[in-house]
């Protein structure tokens, strides 16, 4: 039954005997399914995280099965629909690339894209790019690819700086522990270089010089490789996104915002909204750059402060605190 949300067998079946033996620990669960206690705990772990099972003064409390995967039905669909946008979006950058394209070639100008296949090529490129850069280069750097670029242009940055290029970066918040990063940031002489952050970013990107610009192939699967951009609409779009974000952004050396009211910082923010769109914590740890566990101890933290037995108590008395907005 639970096998359609990626729970194991053995899940199933500790679900279904904690409904019949709510009173069982898991060393009589272990005994009666005839498996280890390790791999119960592992179970119930994964019970936890979709809100099947609750721990409570030590013991195992199953959800009620009406509840409980009511809201998986509805996490499910969230998630579809999360997918369905980002297909929606892709599509329409897709196009217009396509329309571009097909506007200068009719004029016979140089066309607006050429694709990169393989991180290799994509990686090569971004080195020929940023060495020949004379003004700027503007980068998004989601989640652990900011510690692997910069240390990749680390030589070519100090070329830069000493032409007087602008060399500007806009990592997430979870960079901030990097020791790479950090000391990539003492190399920088500011406002000529800077690195902020932010909770969540949309999708890698690196633009120089407002001309020419590398974007994914497909922002979920990294290895396939980049688009390289140079058409005036899409440059200016990028630069305009870059610019958004940034002025949001936060600087190093500034601790990440913390709403007088609340007092919940940016990136518990995103959690919690991230959280009440029903993803999964390996997909919103992800999405913010932060390790699995990392995320569930966010999470945890934030259930203690609200005073929630549960994940969708926590995401509806968030709404009713103003500290997410549904």
């Amino acid at each position: 039954m639970l096998q359609q949300w990626g729970l194991s067998d053995h899940a199933d079946a500790v679900y279904r005997l904690l409904l019949r033996r709510p009173e069982w620990d898991t060393a009589k669960i272990a005994a009666e399914i005839g498996v280890s206690e390790t791999s119960v705990e592992q179970a119930v772990d994964a019970l936890v995280e979709l809100s099947l099972v609750h721990r409570s003064r030590g013991f195992l409390r199953p959800a009620d099965p009406s509840v409980a995967l009511h809201m998986l039905l509805q996490r499910q669909r969230a998630d579809l629909l999360h997918r369905q946008k980002a297909f929606v979006t892709t599509e329409q950058t897709v196009n217009r690339l396509i329309d571009e394209y097909n506007r200068l070639c009719v004029t016979g100008a140089r066309h607006g894209y050429d694709r990169l296949d393989g991180m290799y090529a994509v990686e090569a490129r971004l080195g020929t790019l940023s060495r020949q850069a004379k003004r700027e280069r503007l980068a998004i750097l989601p989640g652990r690819q900011a510690t692997a670029m910069l240390d990749a242009w680390r030589p070519v940055d100090d070329l830069l700086l000493g032409r007087g290029v602008v060399i500007h970066t806009i990592c997430q918040e979870s960079a901030r522990g990097d020791s790479s990063v950090l000391d990539h940031i003492r190399r920088l002489p500011r406002p000529q270089g800077e690195i902020r952050t932010a909770p969540v970013l949309p999708v890698w990107a690196v633009i120089f010089d407002r001309e020419v610009a590398l974007v994914p192939v497909d922002p979920l699967e990294q290895p396939k490789g980049a688009v390289e951009v140079f058409g005036a609409g899409i440059i200016a779009a990028l630069s305009a996104l870059f610019e958004q974000i940034w002025h949001s952004a936060t600087p190093f050396g500034v601790k990440a915002a913390i709403s007088s009211e609340d007092g919940v910082t940016s990136q518990e923010r995103e959690v919690l909204r991230l959280l009440a769109q029903g993803l999964t914590d390996q997909r919103a740890s992800k999405m913010l750059g932060i390790g699995v566990r990392t995320h569930r101890r966010i999470v945890a933290g934030l259930m203690e402060r609200l005073g929630a037995r549960s994940r969708f108590e926590a995401g509806v008395r968030a709404a009713e605190r103003g500290w997410i907005t549904c």
